[in-house]
């Protein structure tokens, strides 16, 4: 959704972009731009700058975005509202050992953090209103 809103200046939109597969990895994403299965992409920004010159240079950036404020975050459901502190805590503390580091390299975060309700709120205005433009 994000990517696509990003897109509208240059007049893009799930109207028009015919060839937009999903695929599981940044690293195929690429593949299939450069195969011109895809005619765009989305990549993290930190993912495409580490890149081979190469790929990079085979690549066109149409538009980079640097939005901070946007963050990703893990959400529980109400069924799970009792473990709550619970989840939250294992997620916090995973940078505490090897393995919980491992998980998060493979994630491209140095650490979970905790979200306030209000900064939570604040996320969700403003995707709404990056919705609505």
């Amino acid at each position: 959704m994000m990517g696509m809103i990003l897109l509208e200046p240059a007049d893009l939109s799930d109207a028009n972009v015919i060839h937009k597969p999903r695929v599981s990895s940044y690293a195929l994403v690429a593949r299939d731009l450069t195969k011109g299965v895809a005619d765009v992409g989305f990549i993290l920004a930190d993912i495409y700058d580490r890149f081979s010159v190469p790929l990079r240079t085979s690549l066109k950036i149409l538009v980079r975005s640097q939005i901070h404020d946007v963050q990703h975050v893990f959400l529980i459901g109400p069924h799970l509202a009792e473990k709550r502190e619970g989840l939250q805590n294992a997620l916090l503390n995973l940078s505490c050992d090897a393995l919980g580091r491992d998980i998060l390299q493979g994630l491209h975060i140095p650490a979970w953090q905790a979200v306030k309700q209000e900064d939570m709120e604040f996320m969700i205005d403003l995707i709404d209103t990056l919705a609505e433009a």
